[in-house]
């Protein structure tokens, strides 16, 4: 399977033995088929989260590229794919929902995820294996699709999942197509219509580029079927955005993202280098940080995200099969040596290039810095402020779309105040109190809407004041200069950290890369 020029294969060969376990084997076991070892094996959990049952994407996609290692049977991987997508008939309730974080969640992501990805397998495995077994794999995705072709999410404006939701119906060709279709125009229009001008698309209200690259692999999909101008136009310029968080170092994204990702999900520009350059730029990053670990790589990913990254990188590998790097057809922002300072003022943050840094400031998280000296390829970050006031820990960190702030000559100056982090941990009770309702009024779909949309309120949208400002002032060049100060400070003990830290809950962010560890 290894292949010097394809980075993607050797992440997938290391993958391979954690996704192939993660999978009921046992043939008289009434689990068989499920991906879920928390739920199958340790016993641990109370419910099957479908997400693992994807996987069956990315193992078709490597039998039908040839991509398998030597000592691992075809015939048997597409056995295990058959039983993951049977499987996958038992844990699909009666209105057609799969559940991810708890019972009867009737979780739209998941339902279109899983949905996508047995289409997929289907797809790609149609000239592999009986006509029968793709009508099979086909009718188990059917009340999946029926599913997010009769309902919403409705907990917020998450790009990445109805981009998902839009790529799984497009490739329903079953009964019923044309209103599939026509749900996937609807949701598509939705995604567009919350992109900004500046390209990038909306996740919870804001952007994060890591999940613009996850939410650009289904979208490159979508554009795949639907070869649309306007989504190539979208897609476009969502692309051109992305280009500005490659780092000099080799990282990408980080914590001035609206979810604090860092990951770099490669299958979009690797599909699209032949068609887009600016795809063909980054994809040639891609290529070296990913070889690199400067970023998140599969290797880093836990199981709950591990299969649609997994899928990703599959995807992207087989594109890449016999391809060499793509040629660079425009520098990335990072590589220009001409001086340019780029404002995004939807996304809030400022872009500063030099012969010799490379600078990200973020106006709508306090002042969040990503300082980067290319002769050294070194990198500083200062994630913001944080301080301590009656037992409780603050910082400046948290989305504000209305932070004052200014830039006049070299100098940024933000001021932002002190918000509670959030710091919610799971407890017995809290837990008691969620599976109760999860069997009782859980059964009625809108209420386990709501009961999501209280739950982002109070993991990630939601803000305790500490009444205390910060004022950062930034002066920006190679040698960049930091200096806070607070009003009405108080009793706030103010607390300081060479590591990043975040605001807010979000399970995405915190994977590991090279460097976190570098001396």
């Amino acid at each position: 399977m290894l292949d010097s020029a394809n980075p993607y294969l050797k992440e997938i060969e290391q993958a391979l033995p954690r996704v192939l376990a993660s999978f009921d084997c046992d043939p008289f076991s009434p689990t068989r088929g499920l991906g879920d070892r928390r739920f199958w094996a340790w016993k641990t959990a109370d419910f099957p989260n479908a997400t693992m049952q994807g996987a069956v994407n990315g193992l078709s996609r490597i039998v039908a590229a040839g991509m398998l290692p030597a000592s691992i049977s075809e015939a048997s991987i597409i056995g295990r794919i058959d039983d993951a997508i049977e499987a996958t008939k038992l844990i699909t309730a009666r209105d057609g929902s799969l559940v991810e974080a708890f019972p009867n969640e009737k979780s739209f992501c998941v339902t279109a995820l899983v949905a996508f990805d047995i289409l997929c397998a289907a797809d790609g495995l149609a000239q592999k294996v009986p006509p029968e077994m793709v009508s099979r794999w086909r009718e188990t995705a059917a009340p999946l699709i029926d599913f997010i072709c009769r309902n919403d999410e409705t907990h917020a404006i998450i790009s990445n999942h109805l981009a998902t939701a839009v790529a799984a119906l497009l490739r329903w060709k079953g009964r019923d197509a044309r209103i599939a279709r026509e749900r996937a125009q609807q949701l598509l229009s939705v995604i567009m219509a919350n992109q900004s001008a500046e390209g990038w698309y909306s996740e919870y209200g804001a952007m994060d580029p890591g999940y613009e690259t996850l939410g650009l692999y289904y979208l490159a999909d979508a554009y795949g079927s639907l070869e649309s101008t306007d989504l190539r136009d979208s897609i476009g310029r969502s692309l051109g955005f992305v280009a500005y968080f490659c780092h000099p170092d080799g990282s990408f994204g980080g914590v001035y993202g609206s979810r604090n990702t860092r990951f770099l999900v490669p299958a979009a520009f690797e599909a699209l280098a032949l068609t887009i350059p600016e795809a063909a730029d980054v994809a040639r990053f891609a290529r070296q940080s990913i070889a690199d670990r400067s970023v998140v790589t599969l290797a880093a990913i836990d199981e709950p995200n591990l299969a649609p990254h997994f899928n990703a990188y599959c995807h992207a590998a087989a594109e890449s099969m016999g391809r060499p790097a793509p040629e660079p057809t425009n520098d990335l922002p990072h590589e220009s040596s001409e001086p340019f300072r780029r404002t995004f003022e939807h996304a809030q943050c400022v872009i500063d290039n030099g012969p010799s840094h490379y600078t990200v400031v973020s106006i709508s998280k306090g002042g969040v810095v990503a300082h980067f000296k290319k002769d050294e390829a070194s990198s500083f970050f200062d994630p913001g402020v944080c301080g301590r006031m009656a037992g409780r820990t603050y910082s400046t960190q948290a989305l504000q779309s209305d932070n004052e702030h200014s830039l006049v000559d070299n100098v940024v100056t933000v001021s932002a105040p002190f918000v509670e982090l959030i710091g919610e941990r799971p407890t017995p009770l809290k837990f008691l109190v969620l599976r109760v309702l999860a069997l009782t009024v859980f059964l009625y779909r809108p209420f386990a809407e709501w009961t999501k949309r209280a739950l982002v309120k109070r993991l990630i949208t939601g803000q305790r004041l500490a009444g205390v400002t910060n004022t950062r002032t930034i002066r920006l060049g190679p040698e960049i200069e930091i200096a806070d100060t607070q009003t009405l400070a108080g009793e706030m003990e103010l607390l300081r950290s060479k590591k990043p830290f975040t605001a807010i809950h979000m399970a995405s962010a915190g994977y590991w890369q090279v460097g976190d560890d570098k001396p």
